[in-house]
């Protein structure tokens, strides 16, 4: 049994069908599960009837990202995440602060906490691809490719850490001098499309949980320096497979490299799916013709 994760929170529905047609239409549905987290006032955009083959969870609690209250929206999430999450520690014993990140986190930073908590309640689980769902359109069966059982596979993106100004000011807000070290002129890779076996993709979740929760500051781009971080420090090169846009033919990523749907790789294969489709408009505009909203098929 193979998984499909995602966190869908306060996203346009249409963008969610795509995501789930897609995947239906190409991957094995006896061999595939797909679970997607969204706001507990949300399943009733999704019709049970409709999703038969999807498992949603209901995200319970206060999430910033989603509070109904004008003022606090209007507030960035970052100072939003960093007040709330640390006040509540306050009052909390050490023994409860996974919860505590899980209620007052961005769930796009909290939501690899939800993935190892399902991971670890489902041991069935030999494979899975932890990914964004907003802006991944799948082509082909991504669980078909032959992975290597010891790797874990990890998106590559056409810039290097000290160049990318987000990227390496995420590094420096969130790491040590001496973490950076190893980081600096290494390729970035995006945590938004994880994929491979059970064990190194449950080793990355523990890694990423443990360094959360012993942080103080917590606000957007956390995630991506703890993945580069676990990476470069942690798993050292050759101990990660690199998903090349190019060359590959597992994940195409970046609006400058998609251009079509589908998508092939310099060799004429085919990518298993593309992440960031969206910010190529006329890409965006024939999936969204492609994958109409028609949830009965």
């Amino acid at each position: 049994m193979n998984v499909i994760l995602g966190m869908a929170t306060n996203l346009d529905r249409r963008d969610v069908n795509i995501f789930i047609q897609s995947a239906r239409k190409h991957m094995k549905a006896k061999d595939t599960r797909i679970v997607i987290w969204v706001n507990e006032s949300d399943l009733r955009k999704y019709d049970k009837d409709k999703f038969v083959d999807v498992q949603f969870i209901a995200l319970k609690g206060i999430k910033l990202s989603t509070s109904g209250n004008k003022w606090l929206n209007k507030i960035n999430r970052d100072v939003k995440s960093l007040f709330f999450y640390n006040i509540n520690k306050l009052f909390n014993p050490k023994s409860k602060i996974i919860q505590s990140l899980k209620k007052w986190t961005n769930p796009a930073i909290s939501r690899f906490i939800y993935f190892q908590e399902y991971l670890k309640e489902h041991p069935e689980i030999q494979m899975a691809f932890l990914t964004d769902v907003r802006d991944v359109v799948f082509q082909d069966d991504i669980f078909s490719r032959k992975l290597k059982e010891d790797m874990l596979y990890a998106a590559l993106e056409p810039s290097i850490v000290k160049h990318n100004e987000k990227v390496w000011r995420w590094c420096r807000t969130f790491l040590p001098a001496s973490r950076l070290k190893n980081i600096s002129e290494q390729d970035v890779h995006c945590v938004g499309t994880v994929l491979g076996y059970r064990a190194p993709i449950l080793e990355f979740l523990n890694f990423y949980t443990n360094e959360l929760s012993q942080r103080k500051l917590i606000t957007w781009g956390i995630d991506t320096a703890i993945f580069l971080d676990y990476l470069y420090n942690k798993l050292g090169r050759t101990s990660f497979v690199s998903m090349n846009n190019s060359e590959g033919n597992l994940v195409a990523t970046t609006a400058n490299y998609i251009h079509d749907y589908p998508q092939l790789n310099s060799t004429g294969e085919l990518f298993a799916c593309l992440h960031m489709y969206d910010r190529n408009p006329e890409v965006l505009t024939k999936v969204r013709k492609i994958f109409a909203d028609n949830t009965n098929e």
